[in-house]
């Protein structure tokens, strides 16, 4: 979606958002996103789940869902939202923390697997994977 109206809303800064819901969860990012940047977004906010950053305090999600993300995103049922995370600052441990994983993801991601041991090869030769 376009996501300029998501800062200005006070949805965090525009860049990605997390939206935890009963039975899914939603994340958004600007649909004018290069390819690459869009699949940052989503490893940082999978870093976000993974890490467990909605279990700790955050803007209360009433807040949000009776104003903006009803108004920026009405196919989504506000009843359905349990928690949303958004980006407010780029400092805080969390954010630290989701970033590191997502550029952690992406660089494993890219490299090239990894040769057969020789251990691998002598303990295990007549094994099929």
């Amino acid at each position: 979606m376009d996501t300029s109206a998501l800062g200005a809303a006070g949805c965090g800064t525009g860049s990605g958002l997390w939206i935890a819901r009963r039975n899914d969860d939603i994340i958004v990012y600007d649909r004018d996103t290069s390819a690459w940047h869009a699949q940052h977004i989503v490893l940082h906010e999978i870093g976000h789940m993974l890490l467990e950053h909605d279990r700790q305090p955050s803007r209360q999600v009433d807040e949000l869902r009776d104003t903006a993300l009803t108004m920026l995103m009405p196919s989504i049922s506000g009843d359905s939202i349990q928690h949303v995370l958004g980006r407010n600052a780029y400092g805080d441990d969390n954010e630290r923390d989701a970033e590191s994983f997502a550029d952690m993801a992406l660089l494993h991601a890219t490299q090239p697997p990894p040769p057969a041991s020789s251990m691998r090869r002598t303990l295990f030769r007549n094994r099929r994977r």
